[in-house]
């Protein structure tokens, strides 16, 4: 398993779509644009994030974990990657994806991270 830019408490992301949860709670739902898309937002999602707990979750994952992250990801900041890494069983690896932003943006980057996780995968997969 890997995880990419992820925050440990997935409450954290409800502070991107705080100008509309008025809507979402009193409509049920409401559209919000985060970067070049565009999602709705259920009243069910936001429940959902703010009960979400992963302290007990990531120990008892049972798989080998990847955390990948930015040292100066300006979304979710470093010390989530760290949170999750100190939460999770071994095998585990932590490494730093030096200038990403938060979605990949930039091709060269995302074609490092995905040669970072089909190779770090590689180790942990059963063979063919």
């Amino acid at each position: 398993m890997a995880t990419i830019g992820a925050p440990f408490e997935p409450g954290h992301v409800v502070h991107l779509f705080e100008h509309v949860l008025d809507e979402v709670q009193s409509a049920g739902s409401a559209r919000v644009t985060l970067g070049r898309s565009s999602f709705l937002i259920r009243r069910e999602l936001v429940a959902d994030l703010r009960a979400a707990d992963l302290a007990g979750p990531i120990p008892a994952l049972g798989r080998p974990l990847l955390v990948l992250h930015s040292p100066t990801h300006a979304t979710v900041a470093a010390a989530n990657a760290g949170r999750i890494f100190a939460a999770a069983a071994e095998p585990k690896s932590l490494v730093p994806l030096d200038g990403c932003d938060h979605l990949l943006t930039d091709r060269e980057q995302a074609e490092r991270a995905a040669g970072l996780i089909a190779d770090w995968a590689e180790q942990h997969l059963p063979p063919h």
